[in-house]
């Protein structure tokens, strides 16, 4: 990274980065004006340079067509800019986007640059998708010949490719899930609890009432379903409100801090579900206490 200046202007830490004329047929890098270097800047080591949608901005505040032929300083040397790039895809992370803060230029120049830089990365790209595997090992075998290694020595570098990432991700992601899993189970667990002694203190407030519907003929049945009516009620209540503020929070981090969230509805209906559970588990004990209340005894309860 280095500062790139235009007169009295200057763009801080952008990336400086050499490449091939070929680097836009392996990343989806679309130029918004001008163009982009091709072999001939390669060979005779031109000292052209594309800038990022943020790094023109800032050195360009009047837009990027007024970029072109213009010339910016990177480490006292002087570069012309031949292309401005449109505002790159992000990912998951939020703020300002690092490669859109980037000037590129041909791999020679940024050799010519910086000749103690030994420091490199190779980007391929195989022709179809199925071939992906085929053409890693087709790198390998290229890279070990290269480098001179034996079948008996380990490679001395490192081969990545998208499933790796996304095999990365996908490890990360389950860890996070397990996590969520566990702190969301300790929560039902308390709130269940909390719904057990909610309806305990309902069944003690209310035992005269029970008294007078067991002797007008109410049976434990009746008592019974009552009370697990009311504690899948309470729950389920609960529930819906937790649900409204996920969706709120989702929708908040979607639109407000264009994070990719979504909603899910056969979580929201799992989640109603869940909590209709607790109800009924945590309610039974309850129910059952009021169901088996003698109703002389009730009846006499002050």
């Amino acid at each position: 990274t280095s500062d790139v200046r235009r007169g009295g202007l200057r763009a801080k830490n952008v990336i400086l980065q050499g490449n091939s004329a070929s680097i836009s047929q392996i990343f989806d890098i679309k130029v918004a004006n001008g163009r982009e270097f091709n072999d001939t800047d390669t060979e005779h080591r031109a000292p052209v340079v594309l800038l990022g949608y943020d790094t023109t901005a800032l050195l360009f505040p009047s837009g990027g067509a007024d970029a072109i032929g213009q010339d910016v300083t990177v480490d006292g040397q002087l570069f012309s800019v031949i292309g401005t790039l449109e505002k790159r895809r992000q990912g998951i992370s939020g703020g300002s986007n690092p490669e859109d803060n980037i000037a590129m230029m041909p791999v020679t120049s940024l050799r010519k640059l910086y000749p103690n830089k030994k420091d490199y990365v190779i980007f391929a790209k195989a022709k179809d998708p199925k071939v992906v595997t085929e053409a890693v090992e087709e790198i390998r075998d290229l890279l070990r010949r290269k480098r001179r290694l034996s079948n008996d020595k380990p490679d001395d570098f490192a081969l990545f490719t998208s499933d790796y990432f996304l095999d990365l991700w996908n490890r990360i992601s389950y860890l996070i899930f397990v996590l969520m899993f566990a702190v969301a189970s300790v929560g039902l667990l308390v709130g269940g609890i909390g719904v057990m002694n909610i309806m305990l203190v309902s069944v003690t407030e209310r035992t005269r009432e029970i008294g007078v519907r067991k002797a007008i003929g109410a049976k434990r049945g009746n008592i019974m379903l009552q009370f697990l009516t009311e504690a899948v009620t309470l729950s389920a209540i609960g529930g819906v409100i937790g649900v409204l503020f996920g969706a709120g929070l989702s929708l908040l981090l979607r639109y407000g801090a264009h994070f990719p969230a979504s909603l899910s509805f056969f979580w929201i209906a799992t989640a109603l579900i869940m909590c209709a559970l607790i109800g009924v588990v945590f309610g039974v004990y309850p129910a059952w206490k009021a169901a088996r209340l003698d109703p002389v005894e009730a009846l006499r309860y002050e």
